[in-house]
């Protein structure tokens, strides 16, 4: 689960983007992301208010399923993340991760009203391989598919989470594989308006 050695000399790492006031992005380029960590380690995305964007608000990794990456001890903390997607595209998240995240953290932020055009308007949104990862005390409420989905990945600890209001599901899990996908543990989960409580491989709800 480690990280592979060497990528700050490649790509930029052990940077920190705080206290900023980042929106209104995508307008010509609906795929604009407010904050955007590729294959690099080591980076703090903190106490930042992001909002009005036609994708995501934070995108993390860009190595997909369990390919070794560089993608390790990033820390996605304290951000305000609202008014995300605008129903333009799909398959996207107030925060969306990529690929092995050894060491990472998405902590303590507070997500409402993703909204997304057909499927994909998730909250925190741990896409193909990602990996031991913790996703603890945030807020998310106000989402069009759900607060928390993983397509798949490996031991995930998610927990001490809020996840309300949401229009369809609202925890997903796509795929399911012989190995420990996910420790959800002393979460608060309200039910969603128009689907299950809980969907996909595995679950019921």
């Amino acid at each position: 689960g480690g990280c592979l050695p060497g990528r700050d000399k490649v790509q930029p790492s052990a940077t920190t983007v705080s206290d900023c006031s980042i929106h209104d992005g995508g307008v010509i380029f609906h795929s604009a992301i407010g904050v955007w960590v590729g294959d690099a380690s080591r980076n703090r995305i903190v106490h930042n208010h992001i909002y009005n964007f036609s994708y995501s608000g934070i995108s993390c990794g860009w190595s997909w399923g369990y390919a070794p990456a560089y993608t390790c001890d990033n820390r996605i903390e304290a951000n305000r993340i609202e008014r995300i997607g605008h129903g333009v595209l799909s398959d996207m998240g107030a925060i969306y991760t990529l690929g092995r995240q050894a060491g990472s953290t998405v902590r303590r932020n507070f997500i409402r009203e993703v909204s997304s055009y057909g499927y994909g308007g998730w909250g925190i949104y741990p896409d193909e391989g990602t990996s031991w990862m913790r996703v603890e005390e945030n807020i998310v409420c106000g989402t069009k598919t759900g607060g928390f989905h993983q397509h798949y990945g490996r031991d995930n600890i998610v927990r001490r989470n809020v996840f309300t209001e949401a229009v369809e599901n609202q925890i997903q899990l796509s795929r399911g594989e012989i190995i420990r996908p996910v420790i959800f543990d002393h979460n608060l989960v309200q039910g969603a308006g128009n689907g299950s409580l809980i969907q996909g491989a595995g679950c019921s709800g």
